[in-house]
């Protein structure tokens, strides 16, 4: 595992106490191997709390452990980036119990909400396809329609061609008629 500069500064200064900046970096420089194994002590021991993405940063995991130290690696768990400690400053006992409560409540929100998202995303799945069902058959229906409508037309046309056939009958009839008697019938 890596370790950021970052990382080993906080140590120095948040467990070892460091305060001025000249003093951080001596002391990382002459402790740099002691400060990665004792970190990554403080990681063996931590439990994985989430993967999230805060405000503009990347992808993070957080880890942390019953002491309350909070340990942020990167996406891939191939670096570590930085540490602090969870403190509520009422004492170290009521702090372990608020990390192990505070832990137990956000592993079961996480536990119901990868249910919810897995029950979501079949419910999810389930919908694309009942609208692929209701499109293709929007898509026959228009056909369909399409048919029948050129079928309209059709059967419009036939009509007006029977009609025109009737009306030349019709003249004939009434011709022969107006011959046969010498006289033009009025309609």
């Amino acid at each position: 595992m890596e370790f950021t500069e970052h990382i080993l500064e906080r140590y120095a200064e948040r467990i070892q106490e460091k305060t001025k900046k000249n003093e951080i970096k001596q002391f990382v420089a002459q402790n740099r191997d002691r400060i990665k194994s004792n970190i990554q002590k403080l990681f063996d021991s931590a439990d994985f709390l989430c993967q999230t993405k805060i405000k503009d940063h990347n992808v993070t995991n957080f880890y942390v452990n019953k002491d309350g130290w909070v340990l942020i690696s990167d996406k891939e768990n191939k670096k570590l980036i930085t540490l602090y400690k969870v403190d509520l400053f009422l004492g170290t006992e009521f702090n372990k119990y608020y990390i192990e409560k505070m832990m137990e409540d956000i592993k079961e929100k996480m536990s119901a909400y990868d249910y919810l998202t897995q029950v979501e995303d079949e419910n999810k799945k389930q919908r694309n396809n009942d609208i692929k069902e209701c499109e293709a058959e929007i898509s026959s229906l228009k056909t369909r329609i399409k048919w029948l409508e050129e079928n309209i037309k059709l059967y419009e046309q036939q009509n007006s061609e029977s009609d025109a056939r009737l009306k030349v009958k019709k003249d004939e009839v009434q011709q022969q008629i107006e011959n046969f008697v010498g006289a033009r019938i009025f309609e």
